[in-house]
Parts: structure tokens; C-alpha cells; sequence
């Protein structure tokens, strides 16, 4: 069996030199809204630089920060619940 798979380098505002010269990854992610952790990349300048000087292709999680962060402590709640933890083991009936 074969199988092919690839990682993404993720964007951050600082990194476009490192994003520039890389190689053997699919393509770039880019978090526009913090969502998923700590590479949220919101600055119009970083944005810029990041699609005006890198090659490869962009892929990008799309999400409105104000909407992220208003909603942050009752998504945080639902999601590391005792129900949900239970719900996310118990096998299927």
C-alpha cells in the first residue's frame, strides 16, 4: 500500500522568510481567526506580505475574530464538559 500525504507550514506574522524558502509541503495554512491556537494571523500588512511574496498555495481558515472571541468561554465550556468527554468515549449503541 502507498500512501501519500503532506503537511502544511503554518503562517504567522513573522515568519514570511521561512514561508519564502520552503519546500516539501503542500502549500501554506493560514488561521484568520483564532480559533485553532496561536498562528492567527489578522494584520492586513502581515496578509499582504504573506500572498504577495510566497509561492506556494495558500489555504486558509477564514473566521471572524470578534465573533471567535465573543463566543471563546461558551464554546470552551460545551466542549470540555464531563457530558461531552463521556459522550466523546462511549461507543456507539
Amino acid at each position: 500500500m502507498l500512501v501519500n500525504f503532506g503537511f502544511y507550514i503554518g503562517a504567522t506574522p513573522h515568519n514570511v522568510n521561512e514561508l519564502k524558502t520552503a519546500t516539501r509541503t503542500p502549500g501554506i495554512k493560514i488561521f484568520i481567526g483564532s480559533s485553532t491556537g496561536d498562528l492567527l494571523v489578522d494584520e492586513q500588512a502581515a496578509l499582504e506580505a504573506i500572498f504577495a511574496e510566497t509561492t506556494l498555495p495558500i489555504c486558509a481558515h477564514c473566521e471572524d475574530e470578534a465573533t471567535v472571541r465573543a463566543n471563546r468561554p461558551s464554546s470552551r465550556a460545551r466542549l470540555t464538559s464531563p457530558t461531552t468527554a463521556a459522550f466523546a468515549i462511549t461507543p456507539p449503541p
